[in-house]
């Protein structure tokens, strides 16, 4: 994966811990739906828009859409979280 589908993958996965799959889209750049476009055509993720009249319009970031992972996407995500941490600790080793 390349870094745009890394951090789409990582903001969807703290979408998903964090927040029960709820997504802002507003977040979102036109690659990032571009990359979940792909990754939903390959079944690596579930990504669906929640119907306009759902949508709590008074908020300054609404959630969007909804996010779930398939266990590929899971294995991905803890690879990526993984690395990030141990390039934190290099980082602070070398310090």
């Amino acid at each position: 994966m390349n870094k745009d589908e890394q951090n789409l993958l990582m903001y969807l996965e703290t979408c998903l811990v964090d927040y029960r799959g709820k997504v802002t889209g507003a977040r979102m750049n036109s690659i990032d739906f571009d990359i979940a476009k792909g990754w939903i055509k390959d079944k690596l993720i579930e990504f669906q828009r929640i119907p306009f009249r759902e949508i709590n319009k008074e908020s300054p970031f609404p959630v969007t859409h909804t996010v779930k992972f398939s266990s590929k996407a899971w294995e991905f995500a803890q690879q990526f979280r993984r690395e990030r941490a141990e390039k934190s600790v290099d980082t602070m080793e070398k310090r």
